[in-house]
């Protein structure tokens, strides 16, 4: 007699995707993909190089990482509004955009790093090469000067969107992460999972292609993990000011699924980490090209909703406009828009003023870290 490990089960072999877009989407990305290694290998060299980091890194102490983050030890990578870029992202960026040119010269197009071309279609392509520029920084840095980052560290990825008419009809998430180098001196990058999304006959169909399904975050404590990427700047008004109606919704959130924090620095990864089951991604202040790529590769998986912070379906009319992301397996969902609404409710009635006691005020007691507050900076 025998047993199922006497005949083992054939690999499961990814699908590709159907859809036109789709395809031209997974295309794109995995060509801009040598060009952003190339552009990291450089990254790392420039810090190593860089005798003002290396004192900053000697120094020790407390956190390192968010020391060489700050803006005077990097200007050299700062655009005029303080975020973070690389001129390996600027390169995939226009090489990204020239394909598209040439492929689909009628649509629309918008990118992180090359700005908006219009067409004539009601087909929008929406590009970041590296959506989460402040945690490849930081690995890069870790890489450079042999750090040990946090678990769960920094993540970031490459992502590509197509919307239609106001709906995500496809969407690109690329996880990209170093590769372990048989040399320490000469760094890469790679995709470690590429996850694809697309509408047909009128529902979401999900693909990964490279790496494994989308799976939960580690949280905080041994609750839910509630995932966002920089609250210090995400719940804040348009001013700029701490909001005590958008932090109380939030912590609202974290009460209700019994976290004692957020997990930090995880960008799109972390919205698509969602998917796992055990994790609520909550973003805010996000722009179109942030989050649209994760909303197919989530409405593609069993179980699972996305929505605004309202939770209203996500439409997305105006390439300029903040988006916010609520995403969840759909019970947990259900509580995470029900506690920020209610939340938000109770302080609007209340009255009330920036909390003391809460989450926000700890983390500003404390200090908030300075290297993700500048990708959000308002221009």
């Amino acid at each position: 007699m025998t047993s199922p490990a006497d005949h083992p089960q054939p690999p499961v072999i990814p699908q590709p995707p159907v859809t036109p877009e789709a395809r031209l989407a997974v295309d794109l990305v995995r060509r801009a993909v040598p060009v952003l290694d190339d552009g990291y290998r450089e990254l790392v060299t420039h810090l190593r190089g860089d005798d003002a980091l290396r004192r900053a890194v000697a120094g020790g102490g407390g956190d390192v990482v968010g020391r060489a983050l700050d803006a005077h030890l990097l200007a050299d990578l700062r655009k005029a509004n303080g975020e973070l870029v690389s001129r390996g992202e600027q390169a995939a960026g226009a090489l990204v955009r020239r394909l598209l040119r040439a492929e689909r010269p009628g649509d629309w197009f918008k990118g992180e790093e090359t700005g908006v071309e219009p067409g004539t279609s009601s087909t929008w392509w929406l590009d970041d090469p590296v959506d989460g520029t402040a945690a490849m920084v930081a690995t890069a840095l870790a890489e450079a000067f042999g750090i040990v980052l946090p678990v769960p560290g920094p993540a970031f990825g490459s992502t590509l969107a197509v919307v239609r008419d106001g709906v995500a009809v496809a969407g690109v998430v690329a996880e990209l992460r170093p590769v372990p180098p048989d040399d320490p001196a000469a760094p890469g990058l790679r995709i470690a999972h590429l996850w694809v999304g697309e509408q047909v006959d009128g529902g979401y169909v999900t693909h990964t292609l490279t790496g494994r399904p989308p799976a939960p975050v580690a949280g905080t404590g041994a609750g839910v993990a509630v995932v966002t990427t920089a609250p210090e700047v995400m719940f804040r008004g348009d001013d700029g000011a701490r909001d005590p109606v958008l932090e109380a919704g939030f912590e609202a959130l974290l009460d209700a699924l019994g976290a004692p924090g957020p997990v930090t620095g995880r960008n799109v990864v972390g919205i698509v980490q969602a998917a796992g089951g055990t994790s609520v991604a909550y973003e805010r202040d996000l722009t179109i090209e942030d989050v649209a790529a994760a909303v197919p590769v989530l409405a593609g998986l069993p179980g699972m909703r996305v929505s605004d912070a309202a939770g209203q379906p996500m439409r997305f009319t105006d390439l300029h406009a903040p988006c916010t992301v609520v995403a969840a397996r759909a019970d947990l969902w259900q509580v995470a828009v029900t506690a920020v609404r209610d939340g938000e409710a109770r302080a609007r009635r209340d009255g009330a003023t920036p909390s003391t006691a809460g989450y926000f005020d700890r983390l500003f007691a404390l200090g908030a870290a300075t290297g993700y507050a500048q990708k959000f900076v308002r221009s």
